[in-house]
């Protein structure tokens, strides 16, 4: 992630006819909005399925558009309403829930998870014994992650792996356990969703109850009354339909289902859907200290290895031509590309949701997909 397009590439995905939810008149908006506009209507015509974009601009104000499909079979466009995956997002969400806990002394920073989960998981894990919550929010705990272990995606996809029965702590327990570490705790940074579902895990042992609660109290606390943790809290005709171009033809799978599996299986590490004004209110509420106090977000902004930067307490970072810099973070999954960006220098807050699997997309949605993406930087940042 060091240029425009690697930098923003977290960014989105879409597909299907131009169908805006917006009914504003193009001379209502700020030009340079009005481009913005025609270049995702062009990505969507050019293949991909459906769009939803929101900027918080200190000069031109918020706003936000929505094109294609959220279920391409029916045609039924995408809404300001409709309810996203919002994939590894979900990862600052939880840090967020796992920093609170720190500021009601249930928790330590710089306490060893050792000191909080129970012996027999902590001795699964090489420096379990030295890994502190701190490494395990910034990805510097050097544990294997579980989505890259080939023996657990070999189960997972030739069906011996359900997902239905086996929970997040079983998987660990069953393909990461006595697996060694691939660094020293506090060498390096690599990201690791194994790292989050272990703080999860510790989440309901200082808690003493189901981690589901904490993030529902939370949403409703802080009015994000569009968010919802796990797929039985969306609404069904809200949540958008996932889909991917595996074979790169033009003919779109639906990933629904694969999706909906994988997030109802969740645990912390993923998991969160929302409406995209939803999850731009969480990034506002966070960098303005509304939801945690200024050494907590202090502390989401220390980067684990310094002379480095990539990634803090549940935040990444990422340094590019021609913005300087921005924070926030990205999520893919089955059916799901999302980004939530906030640019410092400009004081740019910039969300992106998008029905369609980048990762599995094929050629020609990436293509679509970078011309959006460069269009929209070079508009944005340079004129």
């Amino acid at each position: 992630m060091r240029k425009i397009l690697a930098s923003i590439t977290l960014l989105w995905m879409v597909m299907g006819c131009p169908t805006s939810s917006k009914a504003q008149k193009a001379t209502q908006i700020p030009s340079k909005y009005r481009k913005i506009q025609k270049y995702v209507d062009q990505a969507v015509a050019n293949g991909l399925v459906g769009l939803s974009f929101y900027i918080d601009h200190p000069k031109h104000g918020q706003w936000s558009y929505q094109a294609g499909y959220a279920e391409l079979e029916s045609k039924s466009p995408i809404t300001e309403s409709s309810v996203f995956y919002q994939g590894s997002i979900s990862k600052t969400y939880t840090a967020v829930i796992m920093l609170r806990l720190v500021e009601q002394g249930l928790l330590a920073l710089d306490g060893k998870m050792s000191e909080y989960l129970p012996k027999d998981v902590a001795d699964g894990f090489e420096y379990g014994d030295q890994v502190t919550i701190r490494q395990l929010l910034n990805m510097t705990s050097g544990f294997p992650n579980f989505e890259y272990d080939e023996q657990a995606l070999e189960d997972f996809f030739s069906g011996k792996l359900n997902l239905g029965s086996t929970p997040p702590p079983i998987v660990l327990e069953q393909y990461i356990y006595g697996q060694p570490a691939n660094f020293q705790p506090g060498e390096r940074y690599q990201y690791s969703s194994t790292n989050y579902i272990l703080l999860c895990m510790i989440m309901e042992v200082v808690a003493g109850r189901p981690h589901e609660e904490l993030y529902t109290e939370f949403f409703r606390e802080h009015g994000l009354n569009n968010t919802y943790y796990k797929n039985e809290r969306a609404p069904s005709h809200l949540l958008v339909n996932g889909y991917a171009d595996e074979n790169d033809d033009g003919e779109f799978e639906n990933s629904t289902q694969q999706q909906k599996a994988y997030v109802d299986w969740s645990y912390g590490e993923d998991g969160i859907t929302s409406t995209i004004d939803d999850m731009a209110r969480f990034m506002n509420l966070l960098l303005t200290g509304s939801i945690i106090n200024e050494q907590s977000l202090e502390e989401m902004k220390t980067w684990g290895i310094p002379d480095n930067p990539r990634y803090g307490l549940g935040l990444m970072y990422d340094k590019g031509f021609p913005y300087k810099y921005f924070i926030g973070h990205s999520g893919w999954g089955f059916g799901t590309q999302a980004n939530l960006m906030y640019f410092p220098e400009q004081d740019i807050t910039i969300a992106i949701f998008c029905n369609t699997a980048y990762r599995f997309g094929g050629e020609s949605i990436e293509k679509a997909h970078d011309k959006f993406l460069t269009r929209t930087a070079k508009k944005l940042f340079l004129f």
